[in-house]
This record gives structure tokens, C-alpha cells and sequence, in this order.
């Protein structure tokens, strides 16, 4: 194990939303956990799956970044 590797957490989960007809956009929450541990930032993808009457763009995929406040 190298010190110097920042540490790397996957965490899967599921959810159901909705965009509605005729929509190119929507918006949804992540809810963080704060605490006083001293982290580096960490980035946050989702990814859009499984359409229903739709068809998902190349493009399926959004990355943000949860900057440590600590």
C-alpha cells in the first residue's frame, strides 16, 4: 500500500427518477456526510441507465466534485 495513493471508495447505489417528455435536463441531491476528518476531494459520476421510451444519449454520464470543508 502506497501512503502517497489517495484512497478509493465505490459506492453503488440505485434510484428512481423521472424526466419528463420533451426534458433534456433535470436536477437531483446527494446527500454527504459531514465530518471532521480531514479528506480529499472526491468525485461524484451518475449515470443515466435503463430508459423507459426513450433512448439515452452517448453521453449518460455526469461528474461532480464533493470538496472536503474540513
Amino acid at each position: 500500500h502506497n501512503s502517497h495513493s489517495p484512497k478509493l471508495t465505490t459506492l453503488r447505489k440505485t434510484r428512481n427518477g423521472s424526466i419528463w417528455a420533451g426534458w433534456t435536463r433535470a436536477t437531483t441531491g446527494v446527500n454527504v456526510r459531514d465530518d471532521h476528518i480531514r479528506e480529499r476531494d472526491e468525485t461524484l459520476v451518475i449515470e443515466l441507465t435503463e430508459a423507459e421510451g426513450a433512448v439515452i444519449a452517448d453521453n449518460a454520464t455526469a461528474t461532480g466534485t464533493i470538496i472536503d470543508n474540513d
